[in-house]
């Protein structure tokens, strides 16, 4: 699980990193606000990413891991409307969620069984 979290955490900061250094060099302005913003999300929300992913390819609990990626689509569903007012974006974002959701590990068994013998 360790080295879940610390993928994830990883990979959400390269993300934040990659992001900032094409619009620098694309010439769009960035923002210290918002570049301190996405860092922070990154730091919180990468390690537990990687922490669902992990849970999820091991389906302990089933369906934990991919709750999280469902409800990370309805996030973003609610924040393309609310925020920003872009309808068709978060209705595909809504339908995609919809999609993940209805598609989720139903009865998913572990890959790895514990085995106990006989006690003694």
């Amino acid at each position: 699980m360790r080295t879940a979290v610390g993928v994830g955490l990883a990979a959400s900061a390269a993300q934040v990193v990659g992001y900032y250094a094409t619009a620098d060099l694309r010439g769009f302005g960035v923002s210290t606000s918002y570049l301190l913003l996405w860092t922070v999300a990154a730091v919180i929300g990468g390690p537990m990413l990687g922490a669902a992913g992990q849970a999820w390819r091991r389906a302990v609990p089933a369906g934990l891991g991919a709750a999280l990626l469902v409800d990370a689509w309805v996030s973003e569903a609610v924040g393309y409307q609310v925020r920003l007012g872009y309808t068709s974006t978060a209705a595909l974002f809504g339908v995609v969620a919809l999609l993940l959701g209805a598609g989720g590990p139903r009865g998913a068994r572990p890959r790895h069984r514990l085995i106990a013998g006989p006690a003694g």
